[in-house]
């Protein structure tokens, strides 16, 4: 039976994959090592388990998003869409010339919003999606929105409608792993914090990192990920480099490898 088995979310940040200080330029090295460990944990584990991958939108989509912040015309909108579909495309023909069997969903073909808030969505797709052998693949998109004409829908928040549509129908969602340019969250002082929860997200020292992004960056990304545990979900922030480490493994808790596991209480 499908639904026994787990499921993994895997997103990879735009940061990561681009430069996000300059507009359209792709990080090709990284995204071909992260292309590569995904095929490697995949094969290693899909008797077992389910995945779902997700991307941001990075100097692509929120380069142009941020030039028209203030107003949204359609020829703006269409602008943006075309962006974060351009690179879109990019990781998705990495990840199926890696062996990868991703099948691509834009979040404007099941989510419609008011106001900035989701008013309509269909999910369904999701299950035949598993059942049929395939690996959702989503993105950070536009959506159309019944008020605003579009809304700016994020990566992270897909991944979170995602998640809990698949608990409603008994899918066990187990871990969330978040591809950072960062090593993981920090406190204060600068020190890594190696689990991250409720109690100690107030610790966290967020700052602004130079480039583009209009979906909250980091800050945003640890209070959905607190969130998520507060329904049993385990998530981790990862950079690259440990991320596509030997060492790391989707029950990695080797001491060799730094990052932050954001843990259900």
């Amino acid at each position: 039976m499908l639904k026994e088995k787990d499921v993994v979310f895997i997103k990879i940040g735009g940061s990561v994959i681009t430069d996000k200080t300059k507009p359209h330029v792709l990080n090709e090295k990284d995204l071909h090592k992260i292309a590569k460990k995904i095929k490697a944990l995949y094969d290693r584990t899909k008797k077992w388990r389910l995945f779902a991958l997700g991307h941001g939108s990075g100097s692509f989509g929120h380069y142009e998003a941020s030039l028209y912040q203030k107003k949204h015309t359609v020829l703006s909108a269409s602008k943006i869409k075309h962006s974060a579909s351009e690179l879109h495309q990019i990781v998705f023909s990495e990840l199926v010339e890696n062996g990868i069997p991703v099948f691509s969903f834009s979040p404007a073909s099941f989510i419609l919003s008011n106001n900035g808030k989701v008013e309509d969505i269909n999910l369904s797709f999701l299950d035949t999606v598993f059942k049929n052998g395939f690996i959702p693949l989503i993105y950070g998109d536009v959506i159309m929105d019944k008020n605003k004409m579009i809304h700016i829908f994020s990566t992270e928040r897909v991944l979170e409608l995602m998640i809990l549509w698949l608990q409603k129908i008994n899918y066990r969602v187990r871990k969330v792993i978040m591809i950072s340019q960062e090593t993981g969250v920090y406190d204060k002082n600068g020190d890594l914090i190696k689990i991250l929860s409720k109690q100690n997200i107030k610790r966290l020292s967020f700052y602004d990192n130079q480039g583009f992004d209009v979906t909250g960056g980091m800050k945003l990304k640890a209070e959905q990920l607190v969130k998520l545990a507060d329904r049993g979900i385990e998530s981790v922030i990862i950079n690259t480099e440990n991320f596509c480490s030997p060492e790391f493994s989707l029950n990695s808790e080797s001491s060799k490898i730094k990052f932050t596991t954001v843990k259900p209480v």
